[in-house]
């Protein structure tokens, strides 16, 4: 998969995990809910932050990149626990449930790629 695709990928898993949480806590408006797919998260979340003076080394980026994987699961994790312990949300944690199978994944991937990195 192209660089670029993979990123909007995990962009897309990453607002559908953000819009589950909102679910979970009560803090989506009830318009909101109809919407099956998540909004694009901001367009400043995509673009280089003003002023950073140089460009990650690939293996401080992986590094990255595992240690926010990690952090996503785990609340993935925490959040599925939560909406399948209520009856009334099975269809939140379905959906729930199949996000953490694509970070679990992608935390993988994210693991191999760091292991590339420390070997060069």
């Amino acid at each position: 998969m192209h660089i670029l695709e993979m990123r909007e990928s995990l962009l897309r898993i990453a607002a559908s995990h953000d819009r589950l949480v909102q679910l979970a806590e009560g803090r989506m408006a009830a318009s909101e809910r109809s919407h099956p797919s998540a909004p694009e998260p901001a367009r400043a979340a995509r673009e280089p932050m003003p002023g950073k003076k140089s460009p990650e080394d690939p293996l401080a980026q992986a590094s990255r990149h595992v240690a926010e994987m990690q952090e996503r699961v785990e609340r993935q994790e925490a959040l599925l626990a939560k909406l399948a312990s209520d009856p009334r949300h099975a269809v939140l944690a379905s959906e729930a449930e199949e996000i953490l199978e694509t970070l679990n994944h992608t935390l993988r991937l994210a693991r191999e790629h760091l292991a590339i990195e420390l070997k060069k």
